[in-house]
């Protein structure tokens, strides 16, 4: 993997599209979540640098040719 010239040292959690797709229609389906708000969030929070690391490996399986530039 091509070096990451800085990143911010913090962690944060994402969520899976297809995830937040089935949210949405279980949210529709039933009367009572209109109006209130849900949190989606995985189990873990991941550091910035392992997030891009998990990144490089599914896309590079995934066939994406890509070059991350740095300076």
């Amino acid at each position: 993997m091509n070096k990451i010239p800085a990143y911010p040292n913090f962690r944060m959690s994402s969520v899976d599209v297809k995830d937040v797709a089935k949210a949405h229609l279980r949210a529709c389906e039933r009367p009572e979540a209109a109006g209130k708000r849900f949190i989606l969030s995985m189990d873990q929070n991941l550091r910035f640098v392992e997030m891009a690391q998990i990144l490089d490996e599914v896309l590079k399986e995934n066939g994406y040719d890509y070059n991350m530039k740095t300076r």
